[in-house]
């Protein structure tokens, strides 16, 4: 009889960014994501990120050595800040998408439930990635000049706490208005 396969037994740190996408419904979704990371015997710790610029990056930079995984609990900025707080470090990471647009995670197909999120991170080997660099810093998923580069510095965050992605339109709108073409 075969020995069944090792379980991968994971310290995880969890980084939440409690700005992104809706705290509310995050809140409760991290909930059980990380009931569902103990139960496949996960050790989790969670930690919130103040409301200071760079809180994200610095508790990623901060992480002690026994956490084999930081996982980014919010959007693409948060993952972003996560990958470059760790760019000293080799260890694997992970994403729970709570941001508004969740760009990375769609891109790369990541489950939105709790338990397909869990099981994710709980079993799926780490894979290497190879991030852009603009000047020292690292991007996953794009980097942009222009008139997109605008549109997201634009966005309104208290907008797009209460709209969503409608926050995004309305910097559209705004910009199509407002936009002047500058030299790149």
């Amino acid at each position: 009889m075969d020995d069944p396969a090792p379980v991968l037994r994971r310290r995880a740190l969890i980084i939440l960014n409690p700005a992104a996408g809706r705290s509310r419904s995050s809140g409760r979704r991290l909930g059980r994501v990380v009931a569902a990371l103990e139960r496949r015997g996960c050790a989790v710790v969670l930690r919130r990120a103040g409301a200071r610029s760079g809180d994200v990056e610095r508790l990623a930079r901060e992480a002690e050595a026994e956490f084999d995984l930081i996982v980014a609990a919010g959007g693409d900025g948060t993952f972003n800040a996560v990958v470059n707080g760790m760019k000293a470090t080799s260890r694997a990471v992970a994403l729970l998408p709570f941001g508004t647009a969740n760009v990375l995670a769609r891109e790369i197909g990541l489950p939105r439930d709790a338990e397909g999120l869990a099981e994710a991170i709980a079993s799926t080997p780490a894979r290497p990635i190879w991030p852009g660099l603009v000047g020292d810093r690292l991007f996953l998923t794009m980097a942009s000049s222009g008139f997109d580069a605008a549109i997201v510095a634009a966005v309104n965050p208290r907008l797009k706490r209460h709209t969503g992605r409608l926050a995004f339109a309305w910097a559209i709108l705004m910009g199509l208005w407002r936009y002047r073409a500058c030299e790149l």
